[in-house]
């Protein structure tokens, strides 16, 4: 069985209740071409990567490479895809942002299970105000409603 982020296209997403993207379509090709079988199951992020830990899932598609992560999966080298970090804002909600520490006294919602990179994920542990929020919907509705400036994404 495999899963991946439900929102994390284009590397991957869940549409109509399955794994699209590269990610899922790279998994189904290697095991077809290994005549292995393979399942594709859409849970939230941080649940997927829960049950890989504890080995319930064998393979996640598309997963940022974290030290944490690294003692718990295998990590195809090199890499299949790159992942541009963004920062999204409202519309009309726009500051001055060019690097890192001018998100300091700001506050940020940042999606459960979501790494950006041991280098950001230390930063904004350390001295951004970010709370987790379940998926991106709800990152973007606090956003719409002014209860968050900023959004780390990928």
């Amino acid at each position: 069985m495999f899963s991946s982020h439900p929102e994390g296209a284009p590397a991957a997403c869940a549409k109509d209740g399955k794994l699209i993207g590269v990610g899922p379509e790279l998994v189904k090709i290697i095991f077809a071409e290994l005549d292995i079988s393979v399942e594709s199951k859409v849970y939230p992020w941080k649940r997927a990567l829960d049950y890989a830990k504890r080995g319930d899932i064998d393979v996640i598609a598309g997963a940022f490479l974290t030290p944490e992560r690294a003692e718990y999966l295998e990590f195809c080298k090199p890499n299949y895809t790159t992942v541009d970090q963004v920062i999204i804002v409202a519309k009309g909600k726009m500051f001055q942002f060019g690097k890192w520490e001018d998100l300091i006294g700001l506050k940020g919602v940042a999606i459960v299970g979501d790494s950006f990179g041991k280098e950001f994920d230390e930063f904004m542990a350390e001295k951004l105000d970010v709370v987790r929020g379940s998926n991106l919907f709800q990152g973007f509705k606090m956003l719409e409603k002014g209860r968050i400036n900023f959004m780390p994404g990928s």
